[in-house]
């Protein structure tokens, strides 16, 4: 909560030192953006305090849709005016090096057209930025909300059987089902799964924001996911918030198995593919059992493909210790807005979104399915269904 406040004050407090005081308009106009910045700024610390938290507010759709737009604005109004004081800084140094040019009149010359043009540019920026800003934010709601696309990737195994050879597999991940993407929404999902004919779906955590008894009629489309060889998951941090034991009962009633550092063998004609799941450390606070590969994939047959369902990306050091092949995760939303994903990277062990190998183990981070009512926006990344090929050979 400390550091969810404090972020809140600090881009509120930034926004208001470099853009709201500086601004000559009349005190009405001035009040009422200072209000729009508090309100907008601190939506988390209200989300949590008053309204249920911030996976799943109690509160109704249009405000939580004009309240993710606020909330948008001020995020991305913050990241554009710290843009402009990069600029700020880069003009500074060409002042300076104006200055070492005194002597070679050509030279100085030649450099003021170009401080004109940006001293007029950045005299704009704080009220276009604004605009800006606000445009972002719709945009990425719309990125956010919309029913994503299908979006197909190989991956190749070298130790593949012929048997398995173009053998398909849906991925769902951070599909957040929740007071935004509601059961039209999940049904389209749904549709466009089907469509694609998979193999096997498989939904990697984050399925559900909410009590079961608020979101049984939303996430009930879910029941009509097919696939020859089952629909399986493994749970993400949002399950453990509200009700994980209640989730543990729902999601097999939905026809949705979940692994909990466990394995199943799927036979797939004459070969084998061992498909694991794990927990997520989040279920530490909870006193549940941690992620554990070792243990998921205790008594599996070996030399077997072995694909792991792991929220997070960095349970690849103990999928790489245990030699699974393929680890399919999530849990990043792909930095959610393209400016973020360095910081998401960070967090994250240097994983953000797409294909990565590491030695004789391959990891696909999903961008994610759906997107978390908190933050419901997408600028410079796109959600997406993920239909995996397995290929011996690259493609």
């Amino acid at each position: 909560m400390f550091f969810i406040l404090s972020t809140a004050v600090l881009i509120i407090f930034y926004i208001y030192w470099r853009a709201l005081r500086p601004l000559r308009c009349k005190s009405l106009c001035k009040g009422l953006l200072w209000l729009f910045l508090l309100a907008a700024g601190l939506k988390f610390p209200l989300l949590l305090i008053f309204f249920g938290g911030l996976a799943s507010p109690d509160l109704p759709e249009p405000l939580l849709l004009v309240w993710g737009w606020g909330h948008g604005v001020v995020v991305l109004y913050a990241l554009l005016l710290l843009l402009r004081d990069g600029f700020l800084l880069l003009r500074a140094g060409i002042r300076s090096m104006r200055s070492l040019l005194q002597r070679d009149k050509k030279r100085e010359k030649a450099l003021n057209p170009f401080l004109e043009a940006a001293d007029y540019a950045l005299s704009l920026w704080p009220a276009a930025g604004f605009v800006l800003a606000c445009c972002l934010s719709l945009w990425g709601m719309y990125e956010a909300l919309r029913v994503p696309e299908v979006r197909t990737v190989n991956i190749e195994i070298p130790s593949l059987p012929p048997d398995l050879e173009g053998f398909r597999i849906v991925q769902l991940s951070d599909v957040h089902v929740g007071p935004l993407l509601r059961a039209d929404w999940v049904q389209e999902v749904v549709l466009r799964v089907n469509e694609a004919r998979p193999h096997l779906i498989v939904l990697t955590g984050d399925i559900v924001d909410g009590l079961p008894k608020e979101r049984a009629q939303d996430i009930a489309p879910l029941r009509g996911l097919k696939a020859r060889y089952g629909v399986w998951g493994c749970p993400g941090n949002h399950e453990y918030y509200r009700d994980f034991q209640g989730w543990r009962t729902a999601f097999p009633a939905l026809g949705i198995h979940m692994l909990y550092n466990e394995h199943t063998v799927l036979q797939v004609g004459h070969r084998q593919i061992v498909l694991a799941g794990v927990t997520d450390p989040v279920a530490e606070r909870n006193g549940l059992p941690m992620p554990n590969v070792a243990a998921a994939l205790r008594g599996a047959p070996a030399d077997v493909p072995t694909i792991l369902l792991a929220h997070r990306p960095e349970i690849i050091a103990q999928a790489k210790a245990a030699g699974v092949d393929v680890q399919l995760s999530g849990h990043t939303h792909a930095g959610q807005l393209s400016p973020m994903q360095a910081l998401v990277a960070l967090m994250n062990d240097g994983f953000v979104q797409g294909l990565y190998t590491l030695g004789t183990t391959q990891l696909y981070v999903s961008s994610g399915t759906g997107l978390w009512t908190g933050f419901p926006l997408r600028v410079g990344t796109k959600s997406a269904i993920i239909e995996l090929e397995l290929h011996a050979h690259d493609t």
